[in-house]
């Protein structure tokens, strides 16, 4: 819903490019020599820039919400604007039109898909370490114990991380075959 919100606005407010260089992906290395290198740079890009950080927000919550679904809602919303206003890193030829065939044609939806199967699978980080109520009680000591999620939630991790690595890899094919 964010993202069809913030497209759809982006799209009749906003002018064309107006978010270029708003997001961190501006600063991506884009193409190395050969599509294996630039989707792997992408696919680190990712990990370290959305991934991480998001399992990492899940330790922390603001008004008892994780941290890590912040960032998905956040992630949600600039891909949103990013294509109403065509403002990507390589630009296409226009403007998006909201629509499911632009949507489920490029690689993004793909990215925070997972970005946000990311931030459920370690939605449990916090419960682990903090009692029911978000405090911390200085007089018990917390274990970091954060191989401890269930088979369900590493394999939703691992599902999360295929996912990246293969729309990161038709994000590279596309750069130099299109």
């Amino acid at each position: 819903m964010i993202l069809l919100l913030t497209w759809i606005f982006s799209y009749r407010a906003l002018p064309e490019g107006v978010a270029s260089g708003s997001s961190g992906v501006y600063y991506v290395p884009i193409k190395a020599e050969n599509v294996t290198m630039t989707s792997l740079q992408i696919f680190l890009w990712n990990l370290c820039v959305g991934c991480i950080p998001i399992a990492i927000g899940n330790f922390v919550r603001v008004k008892g919400i994780p941290l890590g679904y912040l960032l998905a809602f956040y992630h949600w919303g600039m891909y949103g604007v990013l294509l109403g206003t065509n403002s990507f890193v390589i630009p296409g030829p226009g403007r998006f039109l909201p629509s499911l065939t632009t949507l489920f044609y490029g690689s993004g939806i793909y990215e925070i898909s997972s970005y946000t199967m990311i931030s459920s699978a370690t939605f449990s980080f916090y419960s682990q370490y903090g009692d029911s109520r978000g405090d911390w009680d200085s007089t018990r000591k917390h274990k970091w114990n954060i191989f401890r999620l269930s088979k369900t939630e590493y394999a939703v991790m691992a599902f999360a991380i295929l996912i990246l690595a293969v729309s990161n890899y038709y994000e590279a094919w596309y750069i130099f075959h299109i």
